[in-house]
């Protein structure tokens, strides 16, 4: 239940707030230069680079949860033991799921990295 709540609640809530926080601070810095005066100007991009670390850093953490087990797995798959063996074939990988269909792995950043691009590019456009 524990696990349930976090892959439905809080993950997506993390990933999608630091994207959308992402997205708006490098619009307002882009098109609000000229507008708000400097000393409120020097927020966004400070926000925005503020948010890009915790992205990362959270991409980064989130993937190694998954490269450490798989590594594990793997090291303890040279037993000759078959009680072992047989018990390390029922192990499974730990993965960090947001949502229901997406688990990050480390590469996963490549994604967001994509899809921030995507989104920022597109209302810089329409706005």
């Amino acid at each position: 239940m524990h696990n349930r709540a976090y892959r439905d609640v809080v993950t997506p809530v993390f990933f999608g707030a630091s994207m959308a926080l992402l997205i708006f601070s490098c619009y307002g810095s882009v098109r609000f230069y000229s507008t708000i005066p400097l000393p409120g100007y020097l927020l966004l991009p400070v926000m925005f680079a503020i948010i890009c670390v915790f992205s990362v850093l959270l991409h980064h953490s989130s993937g190694n949860v998954y490269l450490s087990s798989v590594q594990f797995i793997q090291s303890r798959n040279i037993s000759t033991d078959p009680y072992v063996r047989k018990t390390l074939k029922s192990f499974y990988t730990l993965k960090v799921y947001v949502g229901s269909a997406y688990f990050v792995r480390k590469d996963s950043i490549v994604t967001f990295v994509d899809c921030f691009t995507t989104n920022a590019v597109s209302l810089l456009l329409a706005f």
